[in-house]
């Protein structure tokens, strides 16, 4: 605050108060030493009459009063407006302007960035490019030199169209679903053995291995087959017609075990391919997902047997589609960054035939052979935990179970039920 040299009395200072009041018109404001000395950031006020006596602000109690100053002092030569000093305005206008500039930048930078991963590329009709993805990963060198064969048919992916395709879900998995790819990479491999054996029994292409995790709850976006159940999507369980026999009822679902569900899947794989009338794998995989039908009618209406060149519905697309990208990273982990641990796969005893005398509680397995219980469902996963228990008797008719035990522990198990009473009959 800036003090005159010579402090009035109280007097006339309420004097000067009342002969300064501003006239109309006058916007004189009591101002700060820095906006009276130019420094301040905001415009100046606009002056009374040069002739009126300077002023200067002072300040009593909570009020501010005017108080003479003698107009050839050093204060009221510094309380003299000066042009220069207004020059804040066009300043700040200019700052604001560059900053506005500069925050629209910034924010078309950000939605250009944010939409390479929006991206996704469709395919419409047949010799139809998708958009280009603007994807972080690449097609391996290696699977873009050769044709690729998958599932027992050359998949084109010199075709820029397809290799776009490809390419998105690539990129779906590997960085918007990296953690559910791991948890596919780590089962793949715990359970891969078992499915190996009964495709190839079966006759159905061993790339159909990795068709499992694809299918199951963990797909994601696209959605399985709603009432599907188990890796392999089953809407129901396979019956003697199809060549397996099984069944889900209050205890257990026989969708859920590993050996049945994917022998019931190679039968009906297998049978819709019959019923489509051509040697494509990969449409019967588009018919498993959707149905034969509606495959079939695409098929008729865009005169073609290719999976890349009808427009199939979306889940059926991009289940397939993301099933031969999960292909190309299980293949080339290193490449993607993916140390995948090196999961042992799942290996345990099998006792079959096991007639019981009465109802065997999982709890009753998992004491006799010193396993946890939850170790126990997770060997036989058919069975429902709400229940928990291999049951003697199911609508009257004796029952011969399967029981699956840790490695080792197989006739430990088959010894100690006997023991205890619940063999009816010698396994």
């Amino acid at each position: 605050m800036l003090f005159p040299r010579s402090f009035p009395s109280r007097e006339d200072a309420v004097t000067s108060h009342r002969r300064t009041r501003p006239a109309d018109g006058d916007l004189r404001l009591p101002m700060s030493a820095d906006i009276v000395h130019g420094r301040g950031s905001r415009p100046c006020a606009p002056t009374r009459n040069r002739d009126a006596k300077a002023e200067s602000d002072v300040d009593v109690g909570n009020h501010a009063i005017f108080a003479p100053v003698p107009p050839n002092s050093s204060v009221a030569k510094e309380t003299r407006p000066n042009s220069e000093s207004c020059s804040s305005g066009p300043v700040i206008l200019a700052f604001g302007r560059d900053l506005f500039l500069r925050t629209t930048i910034l924010i078309l930078v950000l939605v250009l960035h944010v939409s390479c991963f929006l991206v996704e590329a469709r395919t419409p009709g047949p010799g139809v490019r998708g958009t280009t993805p603007c994807g972080r990963y690449s097609l391996p060198a290696d699977v873009l030199k050769k044709p690729l064969r998958f599932a027992g048919e050359v998949v084109p992916i010199q075709r820029p169209d397809v290799a776009d395709r490809i390419r998105n879900e690539l990129n779906f998995l590997l960085l918007d679903a990296r953690s559910a790819l791991t948890s596919w990479i780590n089962q793949t491999q715990q359970f891969a053995w078992i499915f190996e054996e009964v495709l190839k029994r079966d006759g159905v292409p061993q790339d159909f291995l990795l068709f499992a995790p694809v299918l199951s709850g963990l797909s994601l976006q696209a959605a399985p087959r709603v009432s599907g159940a188990g890796w392999w999507g089953l809407d129901k369980p396979c019956d003697s017609n199809e060549g397996v026999t099984m069944s889900v009822d209050a205890w257990h679902d026989d969708r859920l075990d590993l050996e049945l569900s994917a022998a019931c899947f190679a039968s009906r794989i297998k049978r819709i391919r019959k019923d489509l009338g051509h040697e494509s794998w990969l449409m019967a995989a588009a018919a498993y997902v959707t149905a034969t039908k509606t495959v079939a009618e695409r098929e008729k209406q865009w005169k073609s047997q290719s999976f890349w060149d009808i427009p199939l519905p979306d889940n059926a697309e991009e289940l397939v589609v993301r099933w031969i990208a999960f292909a190309i990273i299980f293949a080339h982990l290193r490449d993607y960054g993916l140390n995948a641990a090196d999961t042992p796969p799942l290996i345990f005893d099998n006792v079959t035939g096991i007639a019981l005398a009465k109802d065997l509680p999982v709890a009753e397995i998992a004491r006799m052979t010193d396993t946890p219980p939850r170790k126990i469902l997770e060997l036989n996963p058919k069975l429902k935990p709400s229940v928990g228990k291999f049951p003697a008797k199911v609508k009257g008719r004796n029952m011969a179970h399967s029981i699956h035990t840790p490695r080792g522990k197989g006739w430990v198990l088959v010894n100690k039920l006997k023991a205890s009473g619940y063999l009816a009959q010698k396994p």
